[in-house]
């Protein structure tokens, strides 16, 4: 049975001002807090591992930021904190907001456009802000013209696009993930404690590892690692180099 309660948020209503294009939905923006919630918990527990000198934390810590190191320098030639802190940031992002589901229910933010869309928007003007730092503004904007001035049209559709494609397909593939989830939950029914055992065991748990876990880690690093072409394709200079201004 569908929950009578109506979580829309009107910022405007007291302009008398209407739209479904402005309603904003407070059941997402929860769960989004929560999502920042267990990651600011989960960093918590990372730095106390951090602070040790030994142990398996801080091994398991260390791996995972060698990993977004090693991923931005291999795409960018070189390392550069700033970039890499950026693709790292965009991937655990993602990644909590699709392993949420596995919290009994807990809505993944991420199945909501409107989410995606925010975090397409964040990484092109990521990378925007950065070619006109490596370019300079006219070198920036002369791109758009190449190779003849009758391109500009299409090279800025082709800039817009890339936001449209990665926000899309994050948005269609956990959402699609989260539907079939859901109905194969419901299918089983039971109490709330029943779904929270029953997600992990026999077969639950396979659905779960491939259409949470799996499909979440998977679309995640898939978002990161277009994230970090398109960046490495917009700072990189005519004699294939990231001018060192943007490094500093």
């Amino acid at each position: 049975m569908e929950s009578s309660i109506n979580y829309d948020i009107n910022l405007f209503k007291y302009w008398n001002i209407d739209n479904p294009f402005l309603l904003i939905n407070g059941e997402i923006v929860l769960m989004t807090w929560i999502v920042l919630g267990i990651m600011l918990v989960t960093l918590l527990i990372a730095r106390h591992f951090l602070s040790k000198r030994k142990g398996i934390g801080r091994y398991a810590v260390m791996q995972i930021v060698k990993m977004f190191m090693d991923t931005s320098t291999q795409s960018i030639g070189r390392f550069n904190f700033n970039h890499c802190t950026f693709i790292g940031t965009i991937f655990l992002y993602i990644a909590y907001c699709n392993l949420s589901a596995l919290i009994p229910y807990v809505i993944e933010p991420t199945t909501n456009l409107n989410t995606t869309l925010a975090i397409g928007l964040i990484s092109f003007a990521y990378i925007q802000l950065n070619a006109i730092k490596v370019h300079g503004f006219f070198g920036y904007l002369s791109d758009f013209f190449k190779p003849f001035f009758l391109m500009l049209p299409l090279n800025i559709i082709g800039e817009v696009a890339t936001v449209a494609s990665i926000s899309f397909r994050l948005f269609g593939n956990i959402f699609g993930g989260a539907t079939i989830n859901d109905i194969y939950m419901s299918a089983i029914g039971g109490s709330w404690l029943y779904e929270s055992v029953a997600m992990f065991a026999g077969i639950n748990l396979i659905m779960a590892g491939f259409f949470t876990i799996f499909e979440g880690m998977l679309q995640a690093l898939v978002f990161t690692i277009l994230s970090l072409t398109y960046l490495t394709i917009a700072i990189q200079t005519d004699d294939g180099q990231e001018q060192s201004e943007c490094l500093s």
